[in-house]
This record gives C-alpha cells, sequence and structure tokens, in this order.
C-alpha cells in the first residue's frame, strides 16, 4: 500500500510539473517534438500509476494464507451448498445451521486480527466491516433457521434459509480473498496492456527528440538510454501479457504478469523522469 501510494503520488507530481513545463516551453517556442515527448511522458506516467494500483489488487493478501480463516469459509461454503438438500428435513436444518454457528465467529475472529494487524486504512475498514457484516448474516441465519426447523415445510422459511447461507458463504470467500480476484486480474491485463502502449509511445516520442539534441551531449545520451531500457521493459512484458491473456485462469500465467508489471514500472516511470530533465534541451528547429 505504500508503495502504491508513493508512486501515486509521484506521478500526480510529475503530471503537474510536465504541465507546467509544456506551457513554458510552448510559450518559448519549442518544436513539436519536445510537445511529443511530453504528451507521452504525461500518458505514461498515467498509465503506471493505474497499473501499479492493479499489481496491488492482484497481488495475494496475507489474509489468504489464514488457514483458519480458510477452512471456516471452506467449512461455511459445504454447509451452503449441502442446504440444497435439507428441504422438509428438521434434522438436516437443523445440522447445517449448527456448521455455520460454529464458523462464522471463526471468520469474525480472523478478520478483527488481520484488521489489528494490517497498516492500511483501507484493508483495515473492509475488514471490519466484514467482520461485522458475517456477525450480522450469522444473526439473521440463526433465525431464520430455528423458524425453518420447526416448520420443515414452510418453503418460504426454507428459501430464505438458503439465502442466508449462500449470504455468509460469500462473505467467506470475499474474506479470503477470492471474492473480485477475476476482476482484479483482468484489470490487470487490462492496465498492463495499456501501460505498454503508453510506453512504446514515449519512446518513439523520446527517441524523435533525442536526434534534435546535440550528437553525444549527457543529456542524449540520457533519453537515449532511457528509452532504450523502457522499450526493453516492454519487450519483457510483452509475452506474459499474451500468455496471462490466453490462459486467464492459470495463476502460474498471472503471477508472471504480476512480476513483469512489477519490474515494468520503475524502467518506465525512469522514462518519464528523464524525459521531462531534458525536454529544455530540445532546441528550435531553424527555418529554411
Amino acid at each position: 500500500p505504500a508503495c502504491r501510494q508513493a508512486i501515486m503520488e509521484s506521478a500526480n507530481n510529475a503530471n503537474k510539473s510536465v504541465a507546467t513545463l509544456f506551457n513554458a516551453l510552448k510559450n518559448a517556442g519549442v518544436p513539436i517534438e519536445s510537445f511529443a515527448m511530453l504528451g507521452g511522458a504525461k500518458a505514461l506516467s498515467d498509465a503506471i500509476a493505474q497499473l501499479a494500483n492493479c499489481v496491488e489488487l492482484g497481488e495475494p493478501r496475507e489474509l489468504e494464507y489464514d488457514p483458519e480463516m480458510a477452512a471456516a469459509a471452506k467449512a461455511i461454503a459445504n454447509a451452503a451448498a449441502a442446504l440444497q438438500s435439507c428441504a422438509g428435513n428438521s434434522t438436516a436444518i437443523a445440522a447445517s445451521a449448527k456448521v455455520f454457528a460454529e464458523n462464522s465467529p471463526v471468520l469474525v475472529s480472523c478478520a478483527k486480527r488481520a484488521a489489528a494487524k494490517t497498516d492500511d486504512d483501507a484493508e483495515r475498514n473492509r475488514l471490519q466491516g466484514s467482520a461485522k457484516a458475517v456477525a450480522d448474516a450469522q444473526k439473521n441465519l440463526a433465525d431464520i433457521a430455528a423458524v425453518a426447523a420447526a416448520n420443515p415445510k414452510d418453503q418460504a422459511a426454507f428459501s430464505k434459509l438458503l439465502e442466508a447461507g449462500r449470504k455468509i458463504a460469500q462473505l467467506g470467500n470475499a474474506l479470503t480473498g477470492d471474492s473480485g480476484k477475476t476482476a482484479a486480474m483482468t484489470a490487470l491485463r487490462t492496465k498492463a496492456k495499456h501501460a505498454a502502449a503508453a510506453t512504446t509511445a514515449l519512446v518513439a516520442a523520446s527517441r524523435n527528440a533525442a536526434i534534435l539534441i546535440p550528437e553525444g551531449s549527457p543529456d542524449q545520451t540520457a533519453l537515449f538510454g532511457a528509452a532504450q531500457t523502457a522499450a526493453d521493459a516492454v519487450n519483457g512484458i510483452l509475452k506474459p501479457i499474451q500468455d496471462a491473456l490466453k490462459n486467464p485462469d492459470s495463476a502460474d500465467a498471472m503471477n508472471k504478469l504480476l512480476n513483469a508489471a512489477k519490474a515494468m514500472g520503475p524502467n518506465a516511470y525512469k522514462l518519464v523522469a528523464v524525459s521531462k530533465q531534458v525536454a529544455p534541451s530540445v532546441p528550435v528547429k531553424s527555418k529554411k
């Protein structure tokens, strides 16, 4: 979370400074190559910030590795599934309700424990909210189960019980990180493609601008070097993107994309910084 915040702040600061520099260069009559480079720098800083956010969302949370929580969530999911065949059977309804009663407090306890450990405010609020939601849902299920067990032929009560069970199972899945994971992975693939495209565009714009800078100068060398490093970073993420698109359910493919995205970020962002730094050095073309 701290890393993501730092990148987001850096991107925002870069965008502000790029805009200021853009206006100053425009007023000074600097050539179009410099504008293209600065426009590309802003687009890339936006893309990298968005990618950094997706990388964090796509990474496993330490909560996913809590075996006690995982076991409780699994038991609840199984109980919710088993409820489907309990219609009209008071004993079976009571047995399933007991599984919820035993495991829901475990989810609550684990969520509160995880909330106390995290330094991320958003994650703490999520966990605390989830703990309360599970506790409330369990109370609701217990009340409905009592009615359904006492009146096993009451279809309305049994339908409410099934819905209550599904609700707790969904909350358990969300706590263990399963819920929303597909959406996070889809966002990661999309933002990785956007970041790669933005990097490629800035590489091209930077190289065009570098040609105008005095041959062999430190600014030209720095810009060409940063452009090449960023281009290599794009090459390093293209295959992981393709593999993740071909195998969206492959954990290995997604982990490789995560690692490639994390490796690409700093190299791509370095080009943003160098582009901003050397933009004033791009000379005005002489008119013939």
